[in-house]
């Protein structure tokens, strides 16, 4: 029977076994490649070692391998390879060959300056690599030496090193690719190894190959090593070329099943032949002291298969209970598993906390959550009651000026598995929180830190320091999303400053600031966004010289909504306090109160709000939370005035949509305060009694006018009031 294979960490594999070195059979080959008498007599092991593999790829009933070998011309058809499908069920030839090795190795080799294709120098080096590629599959240490022998001298010509040199690189040095592999592998969970089996991920793949080369190149000490740093060589162009070979024998990855299932085969026979155990995984409980492989998961498992059956046996209120103290205790253990503590990962490069995250490392911890959901849903029929929330990656406190954090793309798929709303990365006290189900594939986010203290503020008060964003989503930069990211960014320096005037502000390309509004929590302040950029808090006084009239009830409230930049004045000073206000007006005030603004949001519902309506996509936000119907099914009335009662309406829509709140029970009650209740329409009486009882509205003299145009001052009242405004327990 062929052994079960493990496809997770399959990259250890392809990397091992394809850089496991140079195998030399004879003294005569040592020299011809410039190696001394006694490492070549060392290399031996190397042969020794290519010949295990091709036993254990054999004691496992390999049958793939070889396939993809002989798909592999290094000295034919121009260092070509052809369609691993048509090698396996056609025989090696020429006539199927896809693309040359120049085009698979381009993104390493192409950064080594070696001429074009047909140079001499750049053609050894592509031969010495399709002949590690060939040696890869193959294990065929005798061929492999007469091929590097053949280009030895070229390829020192042209960047010079000998093969030797590069060989101590890949595995006789310190901090080699070989022992690099296989320090990854073992640092990997056993119950994630023996978890996974069949065809390899080709992202799992690539994800791995990055990790491990990137960090052969920050820590390996040979010259070859600086070599290929001094050409800015990275783990990503290694994984390039991986994916360049996969695509080539495979048609573009549409024909990959004989492909992948070689890697696994080679993977299988690696971790037989090194033994390879792994390492239990590390939960930290939120940042407190480490726990290994932790019990409380275990115990929960446990606990909850005792509850399953008290709960079956139950009836009434007893039940309720039981199933009440399963889903206490599946939180409890729960909460502490939603943060992972990242900082012995992190490491400084050029001056940046940098952090990357496997698929091994994500899954080995997200697993244990999916654990208790599965626990919880089989003591008592549902997992509906966990509280997953966000998922938190915790990099620490840094002293860098800036973080790098990559993030696989099997991220997401585990966490929208467990029903996650986000994956908070949190740098020091600065979070920023990606939204699950927008992202599929790896995801690095940037920041860059300046101190506040020196940042240009047009006169106005820095609360913050300067804070960069920016987000690559498969390797390309992406500018904004279909859902806001998070910012949650830390105050500091508030002496004497009037915090609720503080907002988030944008430095936009010309130096200027754009006031981004945002919610005070705390020492921070929550701003979500559906694009990054660079942002600082300031203090935002806003004056206006037409407000001496309603300053006693309107001063307050329109000083604080006009800081968040949520309503703007009619002209330098001049607020116009007692004109009335659009419905158009009055949609992108709340909305951008309220943070929900997206530029891109777009809707079909109204005609009369067309696409270029400088309001529309306020509107269609407004529209698709549910926080306005329409005068009529396809109508808005942009430019009609807007009433007290539909200005209630809305603010209450917007915050039962935005904190998951509900009607109240007895609307007429809550109405029965105004005196002129009666006149309150039907479709607008539960919102409007929902916001008397929420203390939103307030009416004057025991009347609420709820036909009377609403004003601007009384815009900026209610809307203060909605930013102030807190659910009761």
């Amino acid at each position: 029977m062929k052994k079960k294979v493990i496809a997770g960490t399959i990259a250890a594999s392809l990397a091992v076994t394809a850089l496991a070195g140079l195998p030399l059979s004879n003294k005569g080959l040592a020299e011809k490649l410039g190696i001394s008498v006694a490492y070549a007599a060392d290399s031996f092991n190397y042969a020794d070692f290519a010949d295990k593999i091709k036993k254990q790829l054999s004691i496992n009933e390999a049958v793939y391998a070889q396939s993809v070998a002989d798909a592999v011309y290094p000295t034919g058809k121009g260092n070509s390879v052809a369609s691993v499908t048509y090698t396996t069920y056609a025989g090696a030839g020429y006539d199927s060959v896809s693309q040359t090795v120049y085009a698979i190795g381009d993104p390493v080799v192409g950064k080594l300056n070696l001429g074009g294709e047909n140079d001499p120098k750049r053609a050894a080096v592509d031969t010495l690599l399709a002949a590690y590629i060939k040696f890869m599959f193959d294990q065929n240490a005798t061929a492999f030496g007469v091929t590097s022998s053949n280009v030895a001298d070229e390829v020192h010509a042209g960047t010079g090193f000998y093969p030797s040199d590069i060989n101590a690189f890949l595995f006789d040095s310190q901090n080699s690719v070989q022992s690099v592999v296989y320090s990854t592998l073992n640092g990997k969970s056993p119950s994630y190894l023996a978890g996974l089996e069949g065809a390899s991920n080709s992202e799992a793949v690539k994800g791995l190959l990055t990790e491990v080369f990137d960090q052969v190149l920050k820590t390996n000490s040979t010259e070859f090593n600086a070599y290929l740093k001094g050409r800015a060589v990275t783990g990503a162009d290694f994984a390039k070329v991986f994916t360049n070979f996969r695509s080539a024998v495979t048609k573009g990855g549409s024909d990959a099943d004989v492909f992948d299932k070689a890697v696994a085969e080679l993977l299988a026979a690696y971790i037989d032949v090194k033994n390879v155990k792994g390492t239990e995984p590390v939960y930290t409980g939120g940042g407190g002291s480490p726990v290994i492989s932790d019990p409380s998961v275990s115990q929960l498992v446990n606990d909850l298969a005792d509850l399953k059956n008290k709960i079956a046996a139950a009836t009434g209120e007893e039940k309720d209970k039981l199933v009440a103290q399963a889903i206490a205790k599946a939180n409890d253990v729960v909460e502490k598993l939603l943060t992972i503590d990242a900082s012995k990962l992190v490491q400084n490069v050029n001056g940046k906390a940098s952090l990357t995250l496997s698929a091994a490392d994500i899954s080995k911890y997200i697993s244990s959550i999916a654990s208790v959901k599965t626990a919880l849903a089989g003591a008592v029929g549902s997992s509906d009651g966990l509280d997953i929330g966000d998922i938190t990656i915790d990099l620490g406190a840094i002293t860098q000026s800036g973080a790098t954090v990559s993030l696989p793309p099997e991220l997401w798929t585990l966490t929208s598995d467990v029903k996650a709303d986000g994956v908070a990365i949190k740098i020091g006290t600065l979070t920023a929180t990606l939204p699950v189900g927008t992202f599929t594939e790896a995801v690095t986010l940037n920041v860059s830190i300046e101190a506040g203290s020196t940042a240009p503020a047009n006169g106005r008060s820095v609360a913050s320091d300067v804070y960069g964003f920016d987000l690559e989503v498969g390797g390309k930069a992406v500018d904004e999303f279909n859902k806001p990211i998070k910012l949650r960014l830390p105050l500091k320096d508030l002496t004497g400053l009037d915090k609720e005037l503080l907002s988030t502000a944008r430095y936009e390309a010309d130096g200027s600031l754009s006031i981004q509004g945002g919610t005070l929590d705390g020492d921070f302040i929550v701003e979500p966004r559906y694009s990054l950029s660079k942002y600082v808090v300031i203090e935002n006084k806003v004056s206006f010289n037409d407000i001496a009239k309603v300053q006693p009830w309107a001063g307050r409230q329109i000083q604080v909504v006009a800081a968040k930049g949520a309503i703007e004045g009619k002209a330098s000073g001049v607020f116009a306090p007692q004109d009335k206000i659009t419905r158009a007006e009055f949609a992108k005030i709340l909305i951008t109160a309220l943070n929900l603004d997206n530029k891109l949001a777009t809707s079909s519902k109204f005609t009369d709000v067309p696409s270029t309506h400088w309001a529309a996509p306020y509107i269609a936000v407004a529209a698709e939370q549910g926080i306005i119907n329409g005068k009529t099914a396809s109508t808005f009335a942009p430019n009609a005035t807007i009433t007290r009662a539909e200005m209630a309406t809305m603010i209450a829509r917007a915050l039962k949509s935005t904190q998951g709140l509900k009607d109240i029970d007895n609307a007429e009650a809550a109405l029965s305060v105004f005196k002129d209740a009666s006149k309150i329409g039907a479709a607008f009486r539960s919102s409007v009694a929902w916001a008397a009882a929420s203390d939103i509205i307030i009416g004057s003299n025991g009347k609420f006018l709820p036909n009377n145009n609403a004003t601007r001052a009384e815009a900026a009242v209610i809307i203060y009031r909605a930013l102030n405004f807190k659910p009761q327990a």
